[in-house]
């Protein structure tokens, strides 16, 4: 099968995943949407993303689980609404990656005690741009975006002084011409939602969970 194949594949089945997270589809179903056999698709899935189906789903589940905590909802709203079978499966999900309680986490990690470090990365790489002194700001703005962290477009607004204007900051992060080192990836909608991408939604959703999953 042409390499090329592989990709469209692979890139389709990613989107139908993202879509249907919350119905937590299996290897098997995931695999025949790829119209490949389970131990073919399984294999070819993380050679272009870096994660199992598996992981893949872990992030996407507790990416819609945190929107629905923010929101208020309880451990149990939570947990279904995740598409999960009870409390102690969140339990779980955010003990493995982001290795605090979902309570914790929706109490903005008050009490906790974080240890940290720093290091060097090898993205001091100076960047030349061109723009519109706005669509400067913004990019500036999707630079201080940790990695394995995500904003909003409101939040970006806010950071560049214009808080009624996430409908040009929309924009202006959509003509961002350099893909991941200027992580507008990062960025989704108020409601948890993805969205689109410039470079493709399944290229998003790959370069969130692989973020998330390096945090580990």
């Amino acid at each position: 099968m042409r390499v090329k194949d592989h990709y469209h594949r692979i890139r389709h089945t990613i989107e139908y995943l993202y879509d249907h997270a919350e119905q937590q589809p299996s290897l098997h179903e995931l695999a025949q949407h790829a119209h490949l056999s389970p131990e073919h698709f399984q294999k070819t899935f993380k050679e272009y993303t870096g994660l199992s189906p598996k992981q893949m789903l872990s992030y996407l589940n507790i990416e819609t689980a945190k929107s629905h905590l923010l929101a208020h909802k309880n451990l149990i709203q939570t947990a279904l609404e995740t598409g999960l079978s009870g409390t102690g499966r969140l339990h779980d999900l955010f003990i493995k990656i982001e290795g605090m309680t979902p309570f914790e986490y929706q109490q903005g990690g008050a009490h906790l005690t974080i240890y940290y470090a720093f290091h060097d990365t090898p993205q001091g790489i100076p960047l030349h741009l061109k723009g519109t002194p706005f669509q400067l700001k913004v990019w500036q703005a999707l630079l201080t975006i940790p990695r394995g962290h995500l904003s909003t477009y409101s939040q970006i607004a806010e950071q560049v002084a214009n808080p009624n204007a996430q409908r040009a900051v929309g924009s202006a992060i959509g003509k961002n011409p350099i893909a991941v080192l200027i992580p507008c990836h990062r960025v989704i909608r108020e409601t948890g939602i993805i969205g689109q991408y410039r470079w493709g939604r399944a290229r998003k959703i790959v370069l969130l969970a692989q973020e998330q999953a390096n945090q580990q």
